[in-house]
């Protein structure tokens, strides 16, 4: 990498690196992460994620009304989330990335399935600590590649509307575990209701190991233009979802709970892990959840290379 500054420069290399992340590399319509970003001092870091989603069954319109879909039914869903972060700065990231997506439903006995690039997205997130508290906001747009089409018989593989989200992440430390918390909001397009969204949970580090289980909730903000005719987004869920409120459903709300562990199996390299299952809900779909996620890290931060060589030029000195 030395041989190459003198071409291009720090500064051209920081652009070439976000441009790379920005195009290359977002969030899913049921895959978030379950606890608050983690800032340290690497430049640019890339994450695969594969997340799988299965479902019998909905909540309907009166919170717990659990009910099982017609005949049998089922709907499953699988998004493999290509994203990356550039840090700015040790407390500023950017981000972007993009949702590949394949969905099958089960209706009475006939599969429909259909796969390609749901959505894109850009990020940015800030960081500040006081004390044992850490606080971090968190802005996100979301920008659909597939859109919804209530005239054809296609499964859907994702919301199909552009979405804002944003929030603000808190982390205690208290000393034998971790507690934090979400509160955020999703301003969707398309008419779709807004949501208020919130997460809780702890964790521990173990070692290499990070272990924690978060609660989450999503609630409904503003009504959805077809609140008041529900039965029409339903004609096309039953039509090609298997009858399944995973996506396009009118004024959702849901409650959910989820176990995941970290592992650092090298200096740059994270393996992440855990489960969801949903426990309460209306208007959304009852299931279960998993995911898989590798990240890897390249560089570090301008801060820290600062500091290193300020490090470096007092060792020289005293030399």
């Amino acid at each position: 990498m030395a041989a190459l500054k003198p071409v291009f420069g720090w500064k051209k290399m920081r652009f070439i690196a976000f441009g790379f992340v920005l195009f290359w590399i977002s969030s899913s319509a049921f895959a978030s992460h379950p606890a608050p970003p983690v800032f340290s001092g690497e430049e640019v870091r890339f994450e695969v994620e594969t997340n799988y989603f299965q479902t019998d069954a909905n909540f309907k319109s009166t919170w717990g009304e659990f009910v099982r879909l017609d005949d049998g039914n089922t709907m499953r869903s699988t998004q493999l989330r290509l994203a990356g972060k550039y840090f700015v700065a040790p407390e500023w990231a950017l981000g972007g990335g993009a949702v590949v997506a394949y969905s099958e439903s089960n209706n009475a006995g006939q599969g429909l399935t259909n796969s390609g690039l749901s959505e894109i997205f850009v990020d940015m997130a800030l960081t500040k600590d006081w004390h044992e508290l850490n606080i971090s906001p968190v802005v996100e747009l979301v920008i659909p590649i597939y859109t919804v089409d209530p005239t054809s018989h296609v499964v859907m593989i994702g919301e199909g509307t552009m979405r804002f989200n944003g929030g603000v992440w808190g982390d205690l430390d208290v000393g034998f575990i971790d507690v934090f918390t979400y509160l955020g909001f999703s301003v969707r397009d398309d008419g779709r209701s807004n949501l208020v969204n919130w997460k809780a949970g702890t964790y521990k580090f173990l070692g290499r190991f990070r272990l924690g289980t978060t609660v989450s909730g999503q609630h409904t903000l503003s009504d959805d233009d077809f609140a008041p005719s529900p039965s029409v987004r339903d004609n096309v869920v039953n039509m090609v979802n298997a009858g399944s409120y995973l996506y396009y459903e009118v004024n959702p709300e849901a409650l959910t709970a989820s176990l995941w562990a970290d592992l650092n199996f090298a200096e740059k390299g994270e393996l992440r892990v855990g489960v969801a299952q949903t426990l309460n809900g209306a208007n959304s779909a009852a299931g279960f959840s998993g995911h898989v996620a590798l990240t890897w890290s390249i560089g570090s931060s301008r801060a820290v290379r600062k500091k290193r060589s300020a490090e470096d030029f007092e060792v020289e000195i005293a030399e």
